[in-house]
């Protein structure tokens, strides 16, 4: 028997619902564990190696710990739990500039407190926003800004020169976008105006 369109729906939600607790739970045992046992890795070789070594070594540990930062970030960025949404896409945009090699401004206002749930959603789809428009080839300054009117509601815009089709059109992360902004009663919107720039908004009223 076919599954109707909401029990698909419905099956998506609580897959992707379990999916973000695997992340969230893995990204917690990196940032915690993982992060102790470098730690003490570090401190027994250094006590093991000759001086002579002990640059390279370090320069090794290093390396791995920021990749396994960087890991973390793309999983669940810790610094969302403490410091909220605005510090957590700070940082991430700030990471992901130096890894991609590319022009990221970010502009926010002061927003008030929000849920984790909210948080989550909203720093998911900032991320998968941005996934869909990081070309390589594309040189041109991405910029994320988020912005709060009057009346409590909160924008998030991505956008960024273009060239070709609308990266946002019959794409599945598009959908996933879509599942995302659901949960949280938000609504998304996009455009390719006549300058050539790609936008995507999302608005939640807080």
């Amino acid at each position: 028997m076919e599954m109707t369109k909401k029990e698909l729906e419905m099956a998506y939600d609580s897959q992707s619902e379990w999916v973000e607790k695997e992340w969230i739970r893995i990204a917690q045992f990196l940032h915690g564990d993982v992060q102790q046992i470098f730690g003490s890795v570090q401190r027994d070789f250094l006590k093991r190696l000759p001086i002579s070594d002990q640059a390279l070594f370090l320069t090794r540990i290093e390396l791995g710990q920021k990749l396994l930062d960087d890991l973390v970030y793309e999983l669940y960025p810790p610094v969302l739990e403490t410091l909220g949404l605005v510090s957590a896409l700070e940082q991430y945009v700030s990471k992901l500039s130096k890894i991609q090699n590319l022009s990221i401004q970010f502009h926010s206002v002061e927003i008030p407190k929000l849920s984790e749930q909210i948080q989550l959603v909203l720093f998911r789809i900032v991320q998968r926003g941005l996934s869909l428009i990081l070309v390589p080839s594309n040189k041109t300054t991405i910029e994320l800004t988020l912005s709060l009117d009057q009346k409590k509601k909160l924008s998030i815009k991505l956008s960024r020169p273009w060239t070709g089709a609308a990266p946002f059109q019959k794409s599945k992360k598009m959908l996933y976008l879509s599942h995302y902004a659901k949960r949280i009663n938000a609504t998304l919107h996009t455009y390719l105006d006549a300058e050539r720039v790609v936008a995507l908004i999302c608005q939640l009223q807080l």
